[in-house]
């Protein structure tokens, strides 16, 4: 009999879930700053960014620090540049 990996316990644990359901939110959040900056003529891409942010917060409540600070660590440093960029110049792709 072999040993399961992560992916396949995970799979039939239902694990993830919570970081599934707040990754979605935070996608949706980020998907309506995209379109609020579309009507400045700004391309963003803060969806992607909260959506890595709303990741690292579910996984800290599934317990899952490590991957939590990654992706919380990750997705702050992006949105600081982001905001940054969009407010440093007339016309950038964040």
């Amino acid at each position: 009999m072999r040993e399961l990996k992560t992916s396949e316990v995970e799979a039939v644990s239902g694990a993830g879930i919570i970081a599934d359901m707040s990754a979605g939110i935070g996608n949706a959040i980020g998907n309506v700053v995209d379109s609020a900056a579309a009507l400045f003529g700004k391309t963003t891409t803060f969806a992607s960014i909260s959506a890595q942010m709303g990741k690292g917060i579910g996984q800290f409540f599934e317990l899952n620090f490590s991957d939590a600070m990654d992706n919380l660590h990750t997705s702050v440093s992006d949105m600081v540049g982001a905001i940054t960029s969009f407010f440093s110049s007339s016309d950038t792709k964040l």
